[in-house]
């Protein structure tokens, strides 16, 4: 049976019925490709009765393009390897779009191919605009039939003026240049072929943030609580009309439909409605977190007595310091006052706050001052930073002020919270201070609400990362919780290589969790991406040193904005966002998963936004337990329950917290003396 209301992004097709004629040779030749003896096709050894692959991995094609010099073999594809009928098809689409109808083509590390269609409907001196849209042949993965999965990856800008003219007229470095446009390809610019360097005329960059920079050009700022879900079926339903539903294509790829294929009811399950459950003051419990605070938080700080609120604002904006502790205490539109909001006082001692005067650089002025302020024994201090900087000015230096001021008050042990001098005269200042609260109470060790479930003897490590755009490094956070109720332990960062460092890190927290509670039934890895044996590898070898047998479950949590298979709901008003909670069974231990405030069929907060799915893959070298569809459901359910408790807004967060402030924290931390925070710091929530 299917759900007609829920549909794919996916064609289904054929296998093409004629037998066709390829090419193959154990040496390169012309528009050949290598092919990986796995990609091979069944009959391989009737061309090649020599051919080993222990002695040699590769053999070239040039699929069904003729060549006379080489050998040929014709094949019916609908009973061939499926990795060469993938790559077979790949090619003809690629030739079609690329030569047929002289398009841009770009082709990912895995062959699928990305249309690039000019977008006419914008149109500006300095570059053109490209939709991109990504075809993807998958075998059976959701449906009885090959299928045609087509994902609208968002728009890319390409310069009207070519590198050299970049280079030498606009004095852009060429390490600047990332990838570019040579007639209907896509290259690295470092990497582009021979023939075609010497044409840099003919080369035009795409238009990376950084070039943008350079050259002056504002980067667009989407709404994010806007449906995203409207305008990207859209785009795909333009994109079939115009290319896929015609006799040239449908040639190539025999499709069975132009209309998106259903989702079966087989394939649909959902979290556990208890999932949704969120425990706040006197155990009430809520489902909106803006309705639940409003019974108080699940837990004040200890101690909330003995702590002292100060600012740290530029004399400039002293008065908006003043009316900003006004706004604090006594409350202001949609903000019932810190003490009502968060059950503890907002203290200030008068003349404790710091007024500096150099705005360009006031770090040594301020820790001047610091060092002259008569700090109590047992007070915990918090700070309020009133930034001058607007958040959307592109002076990276500028910003590095933010930062400096964190790491000078972490190393004293203050903890801090920044609020832009603008944002204190917006009239809706109240939506800011209700998150600012919340957050401040966190990072106090306070606990703005917990979740519902049952406390169980399981280690849960999130792993999350950031990519420092200016020194190209990448950097891993990990962040230890304890138990499933979302009590965090201990966070800590790596670069990407440091997998020996992070393993040990790991094992570290599973020796503490012994300690305290005993052995843990099971540790549970949430990570950004497909982990790699490299990387799994070092953290079983440290858990073998301690003795354990438990079973090591990986959960794979990434977004799916792009290049993926998503799901549409018809049924909710031309909106498309199915319900929250909905969970849609891929192939091979794959879900998708939408996590939203669609609870039911009526409207949802103008503020509340439209989400993405997130893609979950689980992995467990136990086989047998990736059959188990209780504890599937359960992780699965640990994962929805996990983003529910960001303390960092009210407002809900597709991501779980346990890749969510990893990577936040991965995001400040390369900022610091020595890409570190302080050691004291690491079981707080500071970075929020």
């Amino acid at each position: 049976m299917i759900a007609p209301h829920l549909f794919f992004n996916i064609l289904n097709f054929d296998f093409p019925k004629e037998k066709t004629k390829y090419y193959f040779s154990e040496s390169p030749f012309t528009d050949a490709v290598k092919l990986h003896y796995s990609v091979l096709p069944n009959c391989i050894a009737e061309l090649f009765p020599d051919f080993k692959p222990s002695k040699q991995n590769h053999i070239f094609s040039s699929f069904d393009l003729p060549n006379k010099e080489v050998k040929s073999i014709t094949l019916n594809l609908k009973d061939e390897n499926l990795y060469f009928v993938k790559r077979a098809l790949n090619n003809r689409i690629y030739k079609h779009f690329r030569d047929d109808l002289n398009l841009i083509v770009r082709k990912n590390f895995i062959n699928d191919n990305q249309i690039w269609v000019l977008n006419k409907e914008i149109t500006n001196k300095a570059f053109k605009v490209y939709d991109k849209f990504s075809l993807k042949i998958n075998f059976n993965t959701v449906s009885d039939y090959p299928e045609l999965c087509i994902a609208y990856d968002g728009a890319s800008k390409v310069s009207n003026l070519c590198a050299d003219v970049l280079i030498e007229q606009h004095n852009i470095a060429p390490d600047n240049l990332n990838y570019v446009v040579y007639k209907n390809s896509i290259y690295r610019y470092d990497r582009r072929p021979e023939d075609i360097q010497t044409d840099s005329a003919n080369t035009f960059p795409v238009l990376s943030n950084t070039l943008k920079q350079l050259l002056a050009i504002p980067s667009e700022t989407r709404n994010p609580f806007e449906n995203s879900y409207i305008p990207y079926l859209k785009k795909l339903k333009q994109f079939i009309s115009t290319y896929l539903d015609n006799k040239d294509f449908q040639e190539l790829i025999p499709l069975r439909s132009t209309e998106f294929i259903p989702v079966e009811n087989r394939l649909i399950s959902g979290v556990s409605d208890s999932s949704n459950d969120l425990i706040f003051g006197d155990r009430n419990i809520a489902r909106v977190p803006s309705e639940g605070i409003k019974k108080g938080p699940f837990k004040i700080p200890e101690n909330s007595t003995k702590i002292q609120f100060f600012f740290i604002v530029h004399k400039d904006d002293a008065e908006r310091a003043k009316k900003l502790r006004k706004q604090l205490i006594e409350g202001v539109t949609y903000f019932s006052g810190f003490s009502k909001y968060v059950k503890f006082p907002f203290y200030t001692e008068d003349g404790f706050s710091i007024v500096y005067a150099n705005t360009s650089n006031p770090i040594e002025e301020i820790e001047m001052k610091l060092a002259k302020k008569p700090f109590k024994t047992g007070v915990q201090y918090f700070a309020i930073y009133i930034s001058p900087i607007n958040r959307l000015d592109k002076d990276e230096q500028k910003h590095e002020v933010y930062y400096k001021v964190k790491e000078v008050l972490l190393k004293r042990n203050i903890f801090s919270q920044v609020i832009n001098n603008a944002r204190i005269d917006d009239k809706n200042i109240g939506f800011s201070l209700s998150n600012i609260a919340i957050a401040i109470l966190a990072k106090l060790n306070g606990i703005p609400w917990q979740l519902a479930a049952k406390p169980s003897n399981e280690l849960i490590v999130g792993i999350g990362a950031f990519k420092h755009m200016a020194t190209n490094v990448q950097y891993i956070g990990s962040a230890f919780s304890f138990d499933n109720t979302g009590k965090f332990n201990q966070f800590e960062t790596f670069q990407k290589n440091e997998v020996i460092e992070l393993a040990g890190s790991i094992s570290k927290s599973v020796r503490d969790f012994k300690k305290k509670f005993g052995n843990p039934s099971r540790l549970i890895i949430h990570f950004y991406k497909t982990m790699s044996e490299r990387e799994i590898e070092p953290i079983e070898t440290e858990l073998n040193k301690l003795d354990l047998s438990i079973p090591i479950i990986i959960v794979t949590i990434n977004k799916t904005e792009s290049e993926d298979i998503i799901a549409f709901d018809n049924r909710w008003s031309g909106k498309y966002m199915p319900i929250s909670g909905t969970i849609i069974k891929l192939g091979g231990h794959k879900y998708l998963l939408y996590n939203s405030t669609r609870y039911s069929d009526l409207p949802i907060g103008k503020a509340d936004g439209y989400p993405f799915p997130v893609k979950l893959k689980i992995h467990c070298k136990d086989e047998k337990l990736l059959f188990d569809a209780a504890l599937t459901k359960e992780l699965i359910n640990q994962v929805y329950s996990f983003s529910r408790i960001y303390w960092k807004a009210l407002k809900q967060q597709s991501l779980p917290v346990t890749i969510k402030y990893p990577e936040m924290l991965a995001q400040i931390t390369p900022h610091f003396e020595n890409g570190q925070p302080p050691l004291s710091t690491l079981n707080n929530l500071w970075f929020l």
